[in-house]
C-alpha cells in the first residue's frame, strides 16, 4: 500500500459506558491514553476474557479509537437496505472520507495529523452485535441486526492506539503511512 490521504469529517466523544452514540465535536485531544473523556480512555484495560491473558488482567489498550470510513458506512447501508448508518450509531470516535478501503490500512500503519498526533492503527474493527443493534433500533427494523453484522465484515474501520500526543480536528487532512514492507 502507497502512501495515502484523508480528511476527517466527524469527530465523537463516546462518554456513556451503555451506549455506542457519539457526542459530536469539532476537535479532540489525544494523548497516550487515547481521547480525552472518551470511555475508552485508558492506557492499561482489564482484558476482556478472550486473546491469552486471564479475564480481568490488565493489558495494553489497543482500542483508545476506533476510525470509520464514510464511504464504508454507504456501502453496508446499501447492502442492508438502510437509508444511512451515520458513524456516531456505531461507536466511532472519528469519521474520515479519502481514504480507499479504510479497513484494509494494514495494521502497524501510522496516522499523521497536522498537530503532530499519530495513531498507530493496531488491528481491524470486527463488527459487533451491539453496532447492528443500534443499527437496527435507528431503522425500526429488527433483522438489519445480524444483516449488518454479516455485511460491515471488513468494512467496519480500524482501531487505533495513540503514539504521539496532539489534537485531531474536523477537516483536517491526515496521511496514512503503512508499515515498512507492505
Amino acid at each position: 500500500m502507497t502512501v495515502a490521504t484523508g480528511t476527517i469529517e466527524e469527530l465523537f466523544v463516546l462518554a456513556e459506558a451503555q451506549t455506542l452514540d457519539g457526542r459530536p465535536v469539532d476537535f479532540v485531544d489525544v494523548t497516550f491514553g487515547g481521547i480525552s473523556g472518551d470511555r475508552h480512555m485508558g492506557l492499561l484495560i482489564p482484558q476482556p476474557g478472550r486473546g491469552g491473558a486471564p479475564a480481568g488482567a490488565l493489558i495494553l489498550n489497543r482500542r483508545q479509537v476506533s476510525l470509520v470510513a464514510q464511504e464504508e458506512c454507504a456501502a453496508v447501508a446499501a447492502a442492508i437496505g438502510a437509508r444511512e448508518i451515520k458513524p456516531q450509531w456505531i461507536g466511532s470516535n472519528v469519521a474520515i472520507s479519502g481514504v480507499p478501503r479504510l479497513s484494509d490500512v494494514p495494521n502497524g500503519s501510522h496516522l499523521l495529523f497536522p498537530s503532530g498526533a499519530v495513531l498507530y492503527v493496531s488491528e481491524r474493527n470486527v463488527p459487533c452485535a451491539a453496532a447492528g443493534a443500534a443499527v437496527a433500533r435507528r431503522h425500526g427494523d429488527a433483522s438489519m441486526g445480524e444483516r449488518f453484522v454479516k455485511a460491515a465484515m471488513g468494512r467496519r474501520g480500524v482501531l487505533a492506539m495513540v503514539v504521539r500526543e496532539g489534537r485531531l480536528a474536523v477537516g483536517d487532512v491526515f496521511r496514512v503511512h503503512p508499515p515498512i514492507g507492505t
